[in-house]
């Protein structure tokens, strides 16, 4: 009979030997409606990973592409630049021609949609991390407006609080224009709630605990209200997202594929909201004057 340990520790040598290869991944992420729903846009991240057992794994070299398809998942076509980091988060304003990609954590990418040419990096301007915030990093966030011609531009601060940016396009050049503060560590939820203003989910000893409206122009109001009014306000964030107004949302699927199907097809979804429907997908709010 063979030695039993020592054939352990020959399958221990091979089982961490193949851990330590590093192979190339790739994966789909944060599938969209383009505003005017006549495309859909999507993120394909790639990255060297490398299992390290029993702690998990390692990840390096990781980079993206924006990719373009038809509504009938038909064809794709690369748009984007190569751009280093992870994303999860992607806007296509096909009508004013750029799209927003990027990560809550790390920056946003603001890219030309027809020449794939990277226009602008937004990346967190405050080093320091606010006392009361969960993670070590700023959480940064940009959300184009229902026509494309504003961002918002979303910051948590050292100081506790949450900077809120609007750009528009002046000559060519995209320019900050007006610059408005709440308090907050961090922000759970934002929306275009019309043409010029954003609703804001703050997050001071828990999140989705205080809400502001916030002007473009005029600035800052907080909200007095108790009732769950947040929810089908901050469904969508603006009018390129994962569902569109007629309620066909995109998702990958188990096989990590591109799909789309109706929104009411996800029944552990729409039950999740008591009072669900199809006022949830479409850009904006009308509980506000």
């Amino acid at each position: 009979m063979k030695n039993p340990s020592l054939l352990i520790v020959v399958l221990i040598a091979i089982l961490l030997g193949s851990c330590a290869k590093w192979k190339n991944k790739e994966r789909i992420a944060a599938p969209v409606w383009s505003d005017d729903s006549s495309e859909i846009a999507y993120i394909l991240n790639k990255y060297d990973y490398r299992r390290n057992y029993p702690d998990g794994g390692d990840v390096k070299n990781e980079e993206y592409s924006v990719y373009l398809t038809d509504t009938e998942l038909t064809g794709n076509f690369e748009v984007s630049e190569v751009l280093e980091g992870n994303a999860e988060d992607l806007f296509y304003m096909k009508e004013a021609g750029y799209l927003i990609s990027g990560s809550f954590s790390e920056e946003y990418h603001l890219t030309n949609a027809e020449t794939g040419e990277l226009l602008l990096t937004f990346s967190p301007n405050d080093s320091g991390i606010c006392g009361d915030k969960i993670g070590n990093f700023q959480s940064i966030n940009v959300i184009p407006s229902f026509d494309g011609s504003m961002l918002a531009v979303l910051e948590t601060r050292s100081d506790c609080t949450i900077d809120i940016a609007f750009w528009e396009e002046e000559n060519g050049q995209w320019m900050p224009q007006n610059t408005f503060d709440v308090p907050g560590n961090d922000f759970d939820g934002v929306a275009w709630i019309d043409a010029d203003r954003l609703l804001v989910s703050a997050c001071e000893e828990f999140c989705s605990e205080k809400f502001y409206l916030v002007h473009a122009s005029y600035g800052v109001s907080e909200i007095d209200r108790t009732d769950n009014f947040s929810d089908p306000c901050l469904f969508v964030q603006t009018s390129s997202s994962w569902v569109d107004s007629t309620g066909q949302a995109l998702f990958v699927d188990e096989n990590r594929e591109l799909a789309k199907a109706s929104i009411w097809d996800d029944e552990e979804l729409t039950a999740s909201y008591p009072d669900f429907n199809e006022e949830y997908y479409q850009p904006g709010c009308n509980e506000f004057e």
